[in-house]
């Protein structure tokens, strides 16, 4: 047995039971959602059926950055919806489940949490899966799915499209897929010069591009990296996951982006080219960047255009690598 597996584990356990019951107060200290129709939210009775339990902890993946946008909590499965539930609610408790789950993850308590774990992943959702648990449980549901489907049972509903989470949701596949002909979009220097995105290419030398997210400081020999800033993933006036993460507003206006992106560069000590997305977020939707992903622009071509995995909706931040090497070794048995 390996004792420091073992230790570690326990101790992981250890953490989220502190965590569970830091979700249980927080919940609690928000109080119930008001009677609707002077009737009580939960059935007098209910059948014994199997209740939800969220996922067990386990060790975060390193350099496998999550797409929150993509998750279950979110009503999606990557970009899909969740579709499949064994209880179907109706829309008016569907309603009234959207709309306490909300409160109850935008309230002061729950963003305490958040700030307090945002270093960890997979305690933000398990958190958020402990309030969808006990949301549908206080409905009188047993199936965490009843609200997780909203989304795709009543695509349409104002209530439902007013969620945070559904209203800020972008993700998008945009319209270049890989190994077609990239498209030249127009985009603005730090200090606002408008220039366009073929301007950074040249002949021969492949483009890496780094929307949201980096996972280099420096470009290889033969390489050029760009940095792209886009729209805030966690603004604090749209989808806040605490205040260390979520710091800003979403910008309304060019200037505000553009000085969203000084700072960050000046904070970060960020000295890799950066350009600012235009707010049409023509990037955005042309390749499909929310909240970031990794690009590779080659002699006109998007030859790579990296994908969440299917499971764990994770960026695998080793693939920019894998391609560079691929690169090379193509080179040297051309040469």
């Amino acid at each position: 047995m390996d004792v420091s597996t073992t230790s570690a584990d326990d101790v992981l356990k250890k953490r989220y039971a502190e965590l569970a019951e830091k979700t249980a107060t927080a919940i609690a200290n928000e109080g119930p959602p008001p009677n609707i129709n002077d009737r009580p939210a939960i059935p007098n009775s209910l059948p014994t059926l199997p209740r939800y339990e969220p996922p067990p902890p386990h060790r975060p993946q390193r350099q496998r950055p999550t797409c929150r946008m993509f998750f279950p909590t979110s009503g999606h499965l990557g970009f899909d919806t969740v579709k499949l539930t064994t209880e179907l609610p109706s829309i008016e408790t569907v309603r009234e489940m959207v709309i306490y789950e909300t409160r109850l993850r935008l309230s002061d308590s729950i963003q305490e949490i958040m700030d307090q774990y945002y270093t960890d992943e997979c305690a933000v959702t398990f958190v958020h899966d402990l309030i969808q648990k006990h949301v549908v449980e206080h409905f009188g549901y047993h199936d965490v799915n009843a609200l997780r489907t909203a989304l795709y049972r009543f695509p349409n509903d104002p209530v439902i499209q007013a969620a945070f989470y559904v209203k800020y949701n972008k993700i998008t596949q945009g319209i270049v897929n890989q190994d077609q002909c990239a498209r030249d979009v127009d985009l603005y220097t730090t200090d606002g010069h408008l220039i366009t995105l073929f301007s950074q290419m040249s002949s021969g030398q492949p483009l890496i591009i780094l929307a949201g997210v980096l996972v280099r400081s420096h470009a290889p020999n033969g390489i050029r990296l760009l940095a792209i800033y886009i729209a805030e993933a966690h603004a604090r006036d749209e989808w806040p996951v605490g205040k260390t993460i979520s710091c800003i507003d979403q910008p309304t206006t060019l200037a505000e982006r553009l000085n969203n992106a000084q700072q960050f560069k000046k904070n970060f000590n960020f000295e890799m080219l950066m350009l600012v997305d235009n707010m049409d977020n023509t990037f955005h939707t042309t390749y499909g960047s929310w909240p970031f992903r990794l690009f590779v622009i080659y002699d006109g071509k998007l030859v790579l255009k990296a994908e969440p995995d299917k499971e764990t909706f994770t960026y695998d931040m080793n693939e920019i690598d894998n391609w560079i090497a691929n690169f090379y070794q193509s080179r040297s048995q051309t040469n």
